[in-house]
C-alpha cells in the first residue's frame, strides 16, 4: 500500500510537470465541466454534448500517466475498502460470537482489472462502436495490436463470452 501511494505522487508530480507546460485559460467553476483528456491535450471541451470524446483512445505520455494514477487510485480505494470491510467482519464476529457461535460472513466481490489483451479489444471495440470515423491511426497502439493477434492465446474477463462472436465481427471488420 505505501509503494502504491509513492507510485501515485510519482505519477501526479509528472502529470503536473506536463500540465504546467500546456496551461488554459479556465475558469475555476467552468474546469470541473469540462473533458479531462480534452484539457490534458490543450483543448478546452464542455463535457456536456461531449460523446464521443476524440482523445478516448489516445496512448500519449500524459493520458498513459493519468490512466496509471486512475488505476492506482482504484487499487488503493479497493484495498482500502477490503481493510474496513475486514475490521467490520472481524468486530460483528466478535459481538456475535457473544450472542451465538454460529455467525456467517459475507465475502467481498472483488472485480479483476481487465488484462492488457482486454485492454487493446476494448479499445479497439471502443473505436469501431462509438464511430469508425474517429479511428485516429496516429494515436492508437498498432504494436499492443499486433503483439495481440500474434499471441496463440488470449486472456479476456469471462463476462465477455456471450459477446464473443459479437467481438470476433468487428475484429474482423476492423482487419
Amino acid at each position: 500500500q505505501c509503494l502504491l501511494i509513492s507510485r501515485r505522487r510519482q505519477v501526479t508530480n509528472k502529470l503536473m510537470r506536463l500540465r504546467s507546460k500546456t496551461r488554459l485559460n479556465v475558469d475555476n467553476i467552468d474546469a470541473k465541466y469540462t473533458c479531462f483528456k480534452c484539457r490534458l491535450h490543450g483543448v478546452q471541451s464542455v463535457k456536456k454534448f461531449h460523446t464521443p470524446c476524440p482523445f478516448a483512445t489516445c496512448r500519449c505520455q500524459s493520458c498513459l500517466l493519468n490512466d496509471e494514477r486512475s488505476r492506482i487510485n482504484s487499487e488503493l480505494s479497493r484495498l482500502l475498502h477490503k481493510e474496513n470491510q475486514e475490521n467490520r467482519e472481524s468486530e460483528h464476529s466478535i459481538s456475535e460470537c457473544s450472542h451465538s457461535s454460529d455467525s456467517e460472513h459475507s465475502e467481498v466481490k472483488e472485480v479483476p482489472s481487465l488484462s492488457a489483451d482486454a485492454k487493446v479489444i476494448l479499445d479497439l471495440l471502443n473505436v469501431l462502436a462509438i464511430d469508425p470515423t474517429l479511428f485516429n491511426p496516429y494515436s492508437f497502439d498498432f504494436p499492443a495490436l499486433a503483439d495481440f493477434f500474434s499471441r496463440p492465446t488470449l486472456l479476456l474477463p469471462e463476462e465477455w463470452l456471450p459477446e464473443w462472436p459479437e467481438i470476433v465481427s468487428l475484429v474482423h471488420e476492423a482487419l
